[in-house]
């Protein structure tokens, strides 16, 4: 194949590398691939150890976080609870002033029926006709 010098190599070609990675290749200015430089057992015990200290905190970080849900929820189920007894209470509030209200609209009522009868004589409550229009 005819590649420039600086191109990177296509896909289908391994591009003089053995290995199968399909990662893109960064070349520098002047042709080298540039990336991690690591030298033989130094920097991969680095690598690892700062690879274990990640998961470490990354562990208790998600423990911290599963201890505040667990709290939060603890928090929510604690004002559900606090909020069913308001409304059982605000409930029964409103039946009993209904049933005040019923009893007041009931003796009214009885106020007004009494008021009705004269003399013990039941007026009567029926329209008459009277002859106030011409016809």
């Amino acid at each position: 194949m005819g590649l420039a010098p600086n191109s990177p190599p296509s896909p289908d070609s391994d591009g003089g590398r053995s290995g199968l990675s399909l990662s893109p290749m960064h070349y520098g200015l002047d042709g080298s691939v540039r990336g991690r430089k690591r030298g033989p057992d130094g920097p991969v015990e680095k690598v690892v150890e700062r690879r274990q200290r990640r998961m470490i905190k990354n562990r208790e970080s998600a423990a911290r976080s599963r201890a505040r849900k667990q709290a939060y929820t603890v928090e929510l189920e604690a004002e559900v609870s606090q909020l069913k007894e308001e409304n059982m209470r605000l409930r029964k509030q409103q039946e009993e002033e209904a049933e005040r209200r019923k009893k007041q609209c009931l003796q009214i009522m009885d106020i007004l029926k009494s008021a009705t009868t004269v003399g013990g004589a039941k007026k009567s409550s029926t329209l008459r006709r009277t002859k106030t229009a011409t016809w």
